[in-house]
């Protein structure tokens, strides 16, 4: 017996079915792994947008220099979230909390942001194009705030900044 019996024949038929098969399978995978990637780079972005927000919000509450003011303090919400994609939009909201009047010591702070999704393959555009992921961080004020009532950038297209509002 010789190594050329123990291979196994195929016919004349067989000759195009490794295409055949990978014409079927390769989009699918293709799929599959833009799909990943694309989940990827939102999720990080997700996080990203949500300790920016974090971060914004603790400097406003703690009145950092450079978070003194509503501008100031969007400004360095959208420098944390870094975020490459442009369209983020940022809102400030101070918050009367007991007796405590809005932007005195004890309110609280609220900073909301919406960033638009993106897909760096390309092949999920048209699913993740005018979406936006959404964040809300709200603290509670330790130095009292030079601003009391709300504002920012205007909300995204069909957009509201009305869940910008702390509800316990």
């Amino acid at each position: 017996m010789t190594a050329d019996d123990l291979r196994p024949r195929r016919g004349r038929g067989d000759r195009g079915a490794v295409i055949v098969e990978a014409a079927l399978v390769l989009p699918v995978l293709l799929i599959l792994v833009f799909g990943m990637i694309d989940f990827g780079i939102n999720l990080s972005d997700q996080i990203a947008v949500r300790e920016g927000v974090r971060e914004g919000a603790r400097q406003a509450v703690v009145g950092a220099p450079g978070a003194e003011t509503i501008p100031e303090v969007v400004a360095l919400t959208k420098a944390r979230i870094g975020s490459s994609t442009t369209g983020t939009r940022v809102y400030v909201v101070p918050e009367a909390v007991g007796d405590a009047a809005a932007g005195a010591v004890g309110s609280n702070v609220t900073v909301c942001a919406y960033v638009p999704l993106r897909s760096l393959s390309g092949l999920y555009r048209a699913v993740l194009d005018g979406r936006y992921m959404w964040t809300r961080v709200t603290m509670r004020v330790e130095q009292a705030l030079e601003y009391t009532s709300a504002s920012g950038d205007t909300a995204p297209s069909g957009k509201t900044w009305a869940n910008c509002t702390y509800a316990p």
